[in-house]
C-alpha cells in the first residue's frame, strides 16, 4: 500500500452534506417514509452487491455507516431514487422498490467537461455535483433537481434515458434502481486495468447549491446528441434497455418484465374502472393481471415464485397509491374515491376523444361470442338442490355452481366405483373448467360446494396427528431393534437374516391428510403420490396461476398435458428421475375443477398443444353469462344454507367410507364397476349416435370434434357420479339418470362448440388481432411503424408485421399517418393507433 492510500480517509462532514441535500426534497411530503439506500462493495470488491436501507430521520446513522465501511476499503454509493418503505432493509434495491425521485442523475466518467457543457447548453445544472476523481481525467456525477417529485418509474426511466443520450453521459445510469457515488467517501480503485490506465484512489468531493429545477417532461423530450450510440444495452439477462420490453419470435416477453407488469396493471385498472365505476382493491387488480403476465412472459421463473409474486403485489399497491394521489392523470386515470387528479385525467381523455371525432368506428376483427345456453339444472337429479342452493346463496351463475357441485361429488364418488361406458370402463372422475370474470363470486361458490371436502380433510388431519405420533414411536423401536440385530457380533449372518425377517418391514408413515391440491404442479402431485390417498382432487380458484405457471411453461407443457390426460384416463403415472429410479403408480383417481378468468382461459383454449393432445376434450368447460349488476338480493337464504349443509354432510359421509383397495396396498384402488342398466345403455347408445352425426361437415359439432368424440364417455361418467352420490351401493345406472347425464353432456358439448367457434380465425386475421392486442397492451406511443412493430412486436418478420398492420388499417384500427414520429424519429410508413371505440 502506498503512502497516498494510507492517509486517505472518508470525510464524514461531506458525506452528511450529500445526504442532507439528497433527502431535503422528500421531507414534509407524502414520501418522507421512504428509505435511503446505501450500497457498498466488499472491501476491495468491484460491484456494490450489498446494501443497507435507512429512514430519512436516520441519516446520521447512514453517514456513520458509510464512513465506517468506506474506511474498511469498501466503495460506497447512494440510491439515485428514494426506495419504498417495505424494501428489504439489507439488500440492494430493485426497480420494484422505486418510491419517488427528486433528482435526475447522470454520470460523466469520461469527457466530463464536454458533458458539463452540454448540460449547461440545455439550460440545466446539478444541485448536487460529486467529483469522483481527477486522475487520469476529471469524473463528475451531476444530480439535476426535478420541479416535482416523480413516483412514476416509467416516466423517470424515460427522462433519464433521454437526458443521458442528450448530454453523452454514462448509458448505464438511466433506470430507477441505479446508484451513484456517495460524496465524501474515498473512491478506491480495485480494478487492475484502471490502475494501469493511471487511476488512483481519491477522496470524492461534493458541491451543493440552489439551482433552477428541471421539468421531467422536458427532460424526456431531449433529443439524443449527434452520433449517440450507447454501448450499454441493458442489465443481465436481457438485451433491452431499462424500461424496454423485449419479445421473442413467439411474442413472449423475455426482457423488461417489470415494465410489462406495470403496463398490464395500468390496463386492468382502467378496464376495472370503466366496468364498475369504482376503484379496485390491490388483490382484484393482481388477480386480473397475473395470469396474463405469466402467459405472456418466458424465461424467468423468479416472478412466479412466492417472493416474485410478493414483489408484483407491491407494485400493484404502489400503483393504487399513485392513483389516489392523482399521479396517474397522464394515463387518463383518477381515483373515483378521492377525485384527486380528475381535471387533468379528464383533459387527457378529452384530447383522446378529439383525436377520434373525425373517424368512423373500427370494425371488429373477430365476431363476438354468442351467449351461453341455459344450464340444464333439472338434469342434475340429486345434485340439483345443492347447485340451486349455492346459486341462491351467492347469486352466482347456476352453471358455475353446478360445476363446483359436480366436482365435489366426483371427488367423493370416484374412489368407490368405476363407470361402465359403451366400450368398456372408465373412472367415475370429472375434469371441469369454469371461465368467469373477477367478481363473479367463483371463490365463494366453490368454497360452499367444497365445504364437505374441507370438513373431511380436517378430520383426516386430526387422525393423522395421532397416527403420526404412534408411527414415530413404532419407527424408533423398529430402527433401534434393527440396529441391535445388525450390530450383534455374536450372531452369524443366517441368524441375523432370520431375525430381520422376523422383525418385518419398516412401518410406513401414515398417509398425508390431503385430498385436494389447490396450487399444484404435475411434478409435485406425482412426486407425493406414495404418501397421499388414492382419490385426489385438483381444485383451484386461481386457475391463472396453474395455466400460466411452471407446469404450462413451454418446456413443460407437453409433459403436463400428457400427465393430465393420463389422470383423466385412469392410466398409470410414471416418474422418471435421475438418482431416484423409475416409479409407476396405478389405481389412482383424479377429479379436477379449475376456475379461471377469461384472459387466462383464452390462452389455454387457443393453445394448439392442449388441443392437439386432447387435454381440452377431457374437460367439461363452460363460460356462463355474467350476473354482475343483477345481484340485488342482500338477505340470507336460510333454506339455501340448510341445503348446503346437507350437501356438505353427504360429501363428508361418502368420503368417510372405506375405499376398495387392491390387496396388500394402502393407496391403490381396485374399484368395482357400476354397470349400466339395459335402458341406460340404450339411452347412451342413441345419444352417441346423435353426437356422431352432429360431427359431420356442417353439423353443430363440426368444429368441436375432439370434445364431441368423448361426449358419450362424459355422459357415462356423469351418470356414474350422480348414481354413486345418491347410493354408492347402487346395482346399476338407471335410464332416467343416464337421460339426465346426456342432457348435461349436451350442454357442455354446445359450450365446446361455442368456444371453439369463437376461436376459429383465419391466420391473417389472427395475426392482425394479435398485433392489435400488443399495440393496446404493450406499446405506449400513439403511432407505430412496420419496422418498430417487427422489432418490438410479436412478429420478427417485417413483411408479416406490415400485412397485419394493413389488415388493421382496413378494419379501422389504424389510421395512415406517414411521416409520424415513432421512437423519436419520423417514419415514412406509419399509422396512428385507435385505442378506444366511440360509444
Amino acid at each position: 500500500m502506498n503512502m497516498q492510500e494510507t492517509i486517505l480517509t472518508p470525510d464524514l462532514a461531506m458525506i452528511r452534506q450529500h445526504l442532507a441535500a439528497w433527502a431535503a426534497p422528500y421531507i414534509g411530503t407524502e414520501y418522507e417514509d421512504g428509505l435511503c439506500e446505501i450500497a457498498y462493495t466488499a472491501p476491495g470488491g468491484a460491484a456494490p452487491d450489498r446494501a443497507r436501507m435507512f429512514a430519512l430521520d436516520d441519516l446520521d446513522d447512514a453517514a456513520n455507516f458509510a464512513a465506517q465501511e468506506n474506511a474498511r476499503g469498501a466503495n460506497i454509493y447512494i440510491g439515485a431514487a428514494l426506495r419504498a418503505p417495505d424494501a428489504n432493509p439489507h439488500k440492494r434495491g430493485a426497480t420494484l422498490d422505486f418510491y419517488a425521485a427528486a433528482f435526475a442523475g447522470c454520470e460523466a466518467d469520461e469527457h466530463a467537461d464536454k458533458v458539463a457543457e452540454r448540460i449547461e447548453a440545455a439550460d440545466l445544472k446539478g444541485a448536487i455535483r460529486v467529483r469522483t476523481g481527477q486522475q487520469p481525467e476529471k469524473r463528475v456525477h451531476h444530480w439535476l433537481p426535478l420541479r416535482e417529485l416523480c413516483d412514476d418509474p416509467d416516466a423517470y426511466t424515460e427522462a433519464l434515458g433521454a437526458l443521458v443520450a442528450h448530454v453523452g453521459a454514462d448509458a448505464k445510469v438511466r433506470d430507477s434502481a441505479r446508484v451513484l457515488r456517495l460524496g465524501g467517501t474515498v473512491n478506491w480503485i480495485t480494478d487492475p486495468a484502471k490502475h494501469a490506465k493511471g487511476y488512483i484512489d481519491e477522496l470524492t468531493a461534493v458541491i451543493t447549491e440552489d439551482v433552477p429545477a428541471a421539468d421531467l417532461d422536458r427532460l424526456a423530450r431531449l433529443a439524443p446528441m449527434p452520433g449517440w450510440q450507447p454501448a450499454h444495452k441493458g442489465g443481465k439477462g436481457g438485451n433491452g434497455g431499462p424500461g424496454e420490453i423485449i419479445r421473442n419470435a413467439a411474442g413472449l416477453v423475455t426482457d423488461g418484465r417489470e415494465a410489462f407488469w406495470r403496463q398490464i396493471v395500468i390496463a386492468e385498472l382502467a378496464k376495472y374502472q370503466r366496468k364498475t365505476g369504482a376503484d379496485p382493491t390491490a388483490e382484484e387488480i393482481f388477480d386480473a393481471a397475473y395470469s396474463g403476465f405469466c402467459h405472456k412472459t418466458e424465461g424467468d421463473d423468479r416472478w412466479t415464485s412466492e417472493r416474485g409474486q410478493r414483489e408484483l403485489r407491491k407494485r400493484v399497491q404502489n400503483t393504487l397509491r399513485r392513483l389516489r394521489l392523482g399521479h396517474l392523470a397522464r394515463h387518463g386515470l383518477y381515483s373515483v374515491e378521492t377525485g384527486t387528479g380528475r381535471d387533468e385525467a379528464e383533459r387527457v381523455q378529452w384530447e383522446r376523444d378529439q383525436n377520434r371525432l373525425d373517424r368512423a368506428d373500427p370494425t371488429p376483427l373477430i365476431r363476438e361470442m354468442p351467449e351461453a345456453g341455459p344450464y340444464p339444472v333439472a338434469a342434475l337429479g340429486p345434485l340439483r338442490e345443492p347447485a340451486e342452493a349455492i346459486a341462491r346463496a351467492t347469486e352466482a351463475p347456476v352453471a358455475m355452481c353446478a360445476a363446483s357441485v359436480l366436482a365435489s361429488a366426483a371427488l367423493a364418488a370416484q374412489g368407490h366405483r368405476d363407470a361402465e361406458t359403451l366400450n368398456g370402463t372408465a373412472p367415475a372422475s370429472l375434469f371441469l373448467l369454469t371461465v368467469a370474470e373477477s367478481g363473479e363470486r367463483k371463490s365463494t361458490a366453490d368454497r360452499l360446494a367444497m365445504r364437505g371436502v374441507r370438513d373431511f380433510e380436517a378430520e383426516l388431519r386430526t387422525d393423522y396427528d395421532i397416527e403420526r405420533d404412534h408411527w414415530r414411536d413404532a419407527h424408533e423401536v423398529y430402527k433401534a431393534t434393527r440396529a441391535k440385530i445388525v450390530a450383534d457380533k455374536k450372531a452369524d449372518s443366517a441368524a441375523k437374516r432370520a431375525d430381520l425377517q422376523a422383525l418385518g418391514q419398516e412401518p410406513p408413515a401414515p398417509l398425508k391428510p390431503h385430498i385436494v391440491a389447490s396450487s399444484p404442479t404435475i411434478e409435485g402431485i406425482v412426486k407425493h403420490l406414495p404418501e397421499l390417498r388414492a382419490s385426489i382432487g385438483i381444485m383451484t380458484e386461481e386457475g391463472g396461476a396453474l395455466i400460466g405457471g411452471h407446469s404450462m411453461k413451454a418446456e413443460n407443457r407437453l409433459a403436463t398435458c400428457a400427465s393430465f390426460s393420463a389422470m383423466w384416463d385412469g392410466s398409470p403415472l410414471d416418474r422418471w428421475r435421475a438418482g431416484d429410479g423409475v416409479e409407476s403408480y396405478t389405481g389412482r383417481r383424479f377429479s379436477a375443477h379449475i376456475l379461471v378468468q377469461p384472459v387466462a382461459a383464452e390462452a389455454l383454449l387457443s393453445d394448439p398443444m392442449a388441443n392437439g393432445q386432447g387435454l381440452l376434450a377431457r374437460f367439461l368447460t363452460c363460460r356462463p353469462a355474467s350476473r354482475i349488476g343483477t345481484r340485488l338480493r342482500m338477505e340470507k337464504d336460510a333454506a339455501a344454507d340448510a341445503e348446503i349443509a346437507r350437501f356438505a354432510a353427504r360429501i363428508r359421509s361418502l368420503l368417510s367410507r372405506d375405499l376398495p383397495l387392491a390387496e396388500g396396498t394402502r393407496n391403490e384402488l381396485a374399484p368395482p364397476v357400476l354397470p349400466l342398466s339395459a335402458e341406460a345403455r340404450d339411452v347412451l347408445t342413441d345419444f352417441a349416435r346423435e353426437v356422431e352425426t352432429a360431427q359431420a361437415p356442417g353439423g353443430p359439432f363440426e368444429d368441436a370434434r375432439a370434445f364431441a368424440s368423448k361426449t358419450a364417455e362424459h355422459a357415462a361418467r356423469l351418470a356414474a357420479v350422480l348414481t354413486i352420490y345418491a347410493d354408492p351401493d347402487a346395482h346399476e345406472v338407471t335410464g332416467e339418470t343416464m337421460a339426465g347425464a346426456t342432457e348435461i353432456a349436451t350442454f357442455y358439448a354446445n359450450e365446446a362448440a361455442r368456444l371453439a367457434d369463437a376461436a376459429i380465425v383465419p391466420p391473417e386475421v389472427a395475426d392482425a388481432e394479435r398485433i392489435r392486442l400488443w399495440l393496446l397492451r404493450s406499446w405506449g406511443e400513439p403511432c407505430i411503424s412496420a419496422r418498430a412493430a417487427a422489432q418490438r412486436g410479436p412478429f420478427k418478420v417485417t413483411d408479416r408485421a406490415r400485412k397485419a398492420l394493413r389488415k388493421l388499417e382496413s378494419h379501422g384500427w389504424l389510421i395512415e399517418a406517414n411521416g409520424a414520429e415513432v421512437e423519436g424519429k419520423p417514419r415514412r410508413e406509419a399509422w396512428l393507433i385507435v385505442r378506444e371505440v366511440q360509444s
